[in-house]
């Protein structure tokens, strides 16, 4: 998972760095050719799905009966935990933009530079990041780290809105990127490790299905909730939204850290 996270992210850096033609422009010609693009990579996507031929397929009669509600509600509560953490995927597109250009003295034409920082930090990072993770108790600590780094990143951005002069501003803006990133990689182990180590071994799929719906409930609500409670608010947003990530994270890592069998590794 962390060597597909970061090839991924050589793809969200192209789309970042290429983007940034648009955002500077802000023209409406601009905006259309990007979505004509990304209509285009989708159709190439799909392309290259049909070109590998995938002919092994299920038995989707098996699949049907094996089908049932996971009801275990540590993992249930580890998924919430996991999905509030999650909310640097709503933070690095949406909130952080929006703070740069309505909160900083930093041009939004910047924002394309800071999400190639982030994604050239994930493809170089990643797969170190994830060692310590292999664990259940180290995935606990790694939630622990992603706290840490999202809350650095709260921090960062409330400087940032103070000061006025571009350089030191835009400094302030990399330190930010940096620290959110860390907290995107340590947050994408430990979700991973405890996603798994804790599923039922003869219902992994069905486990690791409902784990994501933390991560879906976070895709869903966090634009709202940053919005009408964090950006709006100021400083004292962000001090919401640290609060809350710590619960997140300090929830991970109770439900993990007493866990039997919480030295047992990922298989590799």
């Amino acid at each position: 998972m962390a060597r597909v996270r970061s090839v991924r992210n050589v793809g969200y850096g192209l789309g970042a760095l290429s983007s940034t033609v648009a955002v500077s422009a802000g023209s409406r010609a601009a905006f259309v050719v990007v979505l004509l693009v990304n209509a285009v990579s989708f159709a190439v996507a799909a392309r290259l799905l049909v070109a590998g031929r995938f002919t092994s397929m299920p038995d989707i009669g098996a699949v049907v009966a094996r089908r049932k509600v996971v009801t275990d509600a540590r993992y249930l509560l580890a998924a919430a935990c996991n999905g509030i953490l999650a909310v640097h995927l709503t933070l690095l597109p949406f909130a952080f933009p929006l703070w740069i250009s309505q909160h900083t003295s930093v041009s939004v034409g910047y924002y394309g530079g800071l999400y190639a920082l982030n994604t050239v930090l994930a493809i170089l990072l990643q797969s170190r990041m994830s060692r310590r993770a292999e664990t259940l108790a180290g995935a606990g600590v790694c939630a622990l780290l992603a706290v840490g780094s999202l809350v650095a990143f709260g921090v960062s951005v409330v400087v940032l809105a103070r000061l006025q002069t571009l350089w030191p501003a835009l400094a302030v803006a990399v330190l930010a990127t940096v620290a959110l990133t860390f907290g995107e990689m340590w947050q994408s182990a430990s979700g991973w490790s405890i996603s798994y180590l804790m599923a039922r071994p003869d219902r992994r799929s069905q486990y690791l299905s409902t784990f994501q719906l933390g991560t879906s409930a976070q895709a869903i609500l966090a634009p709202w909730l940053l919005a009408r409670y964090v950006l709006s608010q100021n400083s004292a947003g962000w001090a919401y939204l640290a609060a809350v990530v710590l619960a997140g994270g300090a929830g991970c890592w109770l439900l993990v850290a007493a866990r039997p069998g919480a030295e047992t590794r990922v298989a590799s």
